[in-house]
Parts: structure tokens; sequence; C-alpha cells
């Protein structure tokens, strides 16, 4: 695995690095302080509305998403993320950019009440029997990753963002409390309309 994620680092950033030494900086995308609207799927990002704007300055930009469904009586979900990117390199069509990023995942599910009984061979009937009632049971998940990503530029408003940050994910639990979940490298993607 370890192979594999240096072999992406290096497909994607050694192009990039050589065909921004042959761009005049003044004219890159770099210098452009945009804005952006979309939808993003990821670990780091969350799910959902994502707003992106990337500064002229240093080649900073940053990603806010959130996002969230289900009814209020049943299961309900709710994720927000933020990501901060630094620019490497800028081409005409894409850029490349490291990235550090946090999202995080609500769930609240309804259980039903159920009842338990305790079954009596001899007399063949429930006895002992007890009702649990209606409870909520809440989780959460939370993503912390920094990593690489590329954004394609399509028709010079669409952004579409391919990410891989290496991600440690840590979740709360009614039942569980606090657990790490793993180290895991998920990828995140976003489609921006950009202003």
């Amino acid at each position: 695995m370890k192979n594999i994620l240096l072999a992406i680092l290096f497909a994607t950033a050694t192009p990039a690095m050589a065909t921004t030494l042959e761009i005049d900086r003044d004219a890159s995308s770099l210098q452009k302080n945009y804005f952006g609207s979309g939808g993003t799927l990821g670990a780091t990002t969350g799910i959902g509305l994502s707003f992106k704007h990337h500064t002229p300055y240093y080649g900073l930009g940053y990603q806010l998403t959130l996002g969230g469904f289900g009814t209020p009586t049943d299961f309900l979900a709710a994720s927000a993320g933020f990501q901060v990117m630094l620019t490497f390199a800028s081409m005409k069509h894409a850029r490349v950019y490291g990235l550090a990023g946090t999202g995080v995942f609500f769930s609240r599910t309804h259980q039903a009440s159920e009842q338990y009984c305790e079954w009596d061979e001899v007399l063949e009937v429930e006895e002992n029997c007890e009702t649990i009632p209606d409870t909520f049971v809440h989780g959460m998940l939370t993503n912390f990753g920094v990593g690489l990503g590329i954004e394609f530029i399509l028709w010079d408003t669409i952004g579409l963002a391919f990410d891989l940050p290496l991600s440690t994910s840590i979740s709360v639990g009614d039942a569980s409390g606090l657990q790490l979940v793993g180290l895991f490298p998920i990828p995140n993607l976003s489609l921006i309309y950009y202003f």
C-alpha cells in the first residue's frame, strides 16, 4: 500500500512541477481569486453542499461543507467538513495541491420499544416480561487527514477535484464510547462551479 501511495504522489506531482517552471507566474491561474460552490463526497471534506475559495496569496485555499438527510422521527445524519489547500503547481486547466482537512459525521437512529420475555418450558408461557422503551442511539465519526489532490478545470468554470488524504478515523458512540477505527487512504471527490 505504501508503494502505491508513493507511485501516485510521484505520478501527480512530477509532471505538474515540471510544467509550472515553464509558465509565467503572473499569467498562471494561481494568481486568481475565485469562489465556487457545488457538491463533495469524502472522508476529510464531509458529504454535502460545499463552498470553495482560492486566494491569490501564497496559493492558499479552503473548502467548507455541510450536509444532512433523514427524517426527524426515525434516522437522521449530518456531515460537516473543513479543508485547507496549498497549491504546489498551477496550469491552465489543472492544479496540484497539498491538503489538510477534517470531516465529522453525526448520526441518530431510532430504536423502537421491544418486549423481552423468558419462556417457561413446563407451562409453555412467557413470563418475567420486560419492555425496553423507545430510544435514540447517537454516534459520531471524525476523520483527520493530510494528502495530495488534483483539480481539473473544465470549460473554465467547472472544477473536478480528486484528493487522496491519509485519514485517521475516530468514532464516538453511546455503546462503544471513544474508539480509534484506523488509518485509511480514503479519497475525496468534489464537483464545484466557480464564479
